[in-house]
């Protein structure tokens, strides 16, 4: 039998717990901060091929903004679809 006590294994089994659950919160902030660099990346990408000359988006600042918005929820909605893997090649998936 063992000689720690039964409220000893409790409070043993209640601190593995927590450091497991610490853990596992660890590794999903890291995969979203490698999820965002991987958007990031891809909206750079985006941004310069998407046209600048033609008045597609507008002009002036507005067709600008316009253009950079596009290309950055472009970059997210393609990041958190993990096609391209960018995220898990950085984070050891």
């Amino acid at each position: 039998m063992s000689d720690v006590s039964l409220p000893a294994r409790g409070a043993a089994m209640t601190a593995a717990h927590d450091a497991a659950k610490a853990g596992i919160g660890a590794r999903v902030r890291a995969r979203g901060a490698f999820e965002e660099f991987e958007a990031l990346l891809l909206g750079v990408l985006l941004e310069s091929a998407l046209p600048q000359g033609a008045h597609t988006f507008g002009k002036g600042i507005a067709g600008n903004v316009a253009r950079s918005q596009l290309a950055q929820q472009l970059a997210v909605a393609i990041a958190a679809g993990g096609t391209l893997g960018i995220a898990g090649q950085i984070g050891g998936r």
